[in-house]
């Protein structure tokens, strides 16, 4: 007796959209791990504020019933002094009027701010990188077989298919060196 099989079922890949493709690379991108830029220029400059204050203001500054009493200023940090586009921190803290809130900010803040600006820019290269090849996918399979890796971030189908891709080179070690995904350490 000979044996049957049963044809296989050929289930037609699902059709990337640019929606799906967009939510994909969001997806990986939020599992690529960030510093925390502004708790830490935060940080940075109350605790130089705080060094830098003479010591009867800080006096003054521990009696909540004078604090009040205390003239503050107001500092921001953005594109213009140093912060990656879009992004800026406020600040408002007990000063004299002479410029000097501005040159303790940026004193503390300065040699942080070019670590932010050089992780956006790590951030936007990533990004790119894996957007390009998504828009050269046309299918969730053929997308899934250029990144195994990053098969979990794809919208659960039972397509099939295959695609050579161009443009795959270094992509996935690209996001590993970054410390993809979370949790992991950062390769030298």
């Amino acid at each position: 007796m000979s044996k049957t099989t049963t044809p296989k079922t050929i289930v037609k890949p699902a059709r990337l959209t640019q929606d799906m493709r967009k939510t994909f690379v969001a997806a990986v991108m939020a599992d690529v791990p960030r510093v925390d830029h502004e708790t830490r220029i935060r940080d940075a400059v109350n605790k130089a504020h705080a060094a830098a204050l003479p010591a009867p203001v800080k006096k003054l500054l521990a009696d909540p019933a004078l604090a009040e009493f205390i003239q503050t200023k107001g500092e921001t940090i953005n594109s213009s002094n140093g912060a990656p586009s879009g992004h800026f921190i406020s600040f408002r803290l007990p000063a004299p009027n002479d410029g000097w809130l501005e040159k303790l900010v940026a004193d503390a803040a300065g040699p942080l701010l070019k670590d932010w600006c050089d992780e956006v820019e790590r951030l936007k290269g990533l990004k790119s990188k894996l957007f390009v090849v998504a828009e050269s996918c046309n299918t969730t399979t053929a997308l899934a077989e250029a990144f195994p890796e990053f098969a979990q971030y794809l919208p659960q189908t039972a397509a099939q298919g295959t695609r050579n891709l161009p443009a795959l080179a270094n992509v996935v070690s690209d996001f590993v060196k970054a410390g993809w995904p979370k949790g992991k350490k950062v390769a030298a």
